[in-house]
């Protein structure tokens, strides 16, 4: 009917045959195996569903990092504090390293037992459909795509507070850019 109306008011020829390559359908088992067999003799099953961990994690990250980073900074911005730390023997470069390295530290640990917590569930989860689940592709996705967009939201973080001499201007900031980074392409 769909097509029968394409073709009646807009003249769009050749609708069926659209709706015929692009419709979808319930696959077979014999399909869903062999696609399924198709695409693990390429990689593993954690090779895929690592990414999607990443995902997930890259997104969760983001919002958590914000979150203990404005209280890690926020505390030194008080009168009291801020006072203090100029009086200490160290350098003000010094102190921003250690501050930007804790803050990291403190993200890295956490996203190490979310690594930890996501493959023992797919090792659980998979152990009998016999699909090979690897830590190592774990760690693999979290290196290449979501520790490099902790670090830059970290130092984005540490510039913004220097900047502005507090850390309350860099959280909507963040979130703004998680929301924009993640909408895709539509």
């Amino acid at each position: 009917e769909a097509c029968s109306y394409l073709e009646e008011v807009y003249g769009f020829y050749n609708a069926n045959y659209l709706y015929e390559d692009s419709a979808y359908h319930k696959g077979t088992n014999e399909e869903i195996n062999a696609y399924l067999e198709e695409k693990m003799e390429k990689h593993s099953f954690s090779f895929y569903f690592s990414r999607k961990f990443a995902d997930f994690a890259g997104l969760f990250m983001a919002f958590f990092s914000t979150i203990i980073l404005s209280v890690l900074f926020l505390q030194d911005t008080r009168k009291q504090n801020y006072e203090l730390l100029h009086t200490k023997p160290i350098s003000a470069a010094k102190y921003v390293i250690g501050k930007v390295s804790v803050g990291f530290f403190i993200c890295f640990v956490t996203l190490l037992i979310l690594n930890l917590v996501f493959w023992g569930l797919c090792l659980i989860h998979t152990r009998e459909s016999g699909f090979e689940v690897k830590l190592l592709d774990f760690f693999i996705a979290t290196i290449c795509y979501i520790v490099p967009n902790m670090l830059m939201i970290i130092c984005v973080y540490a510039l913004i507070s220097i900047i502005f001499k507090t850390s309350l201007p860099a959280v909507p900031l963040l979130i703004f850019y998680m929301v924009y980074s993640n909408m895709g392409t539509r």
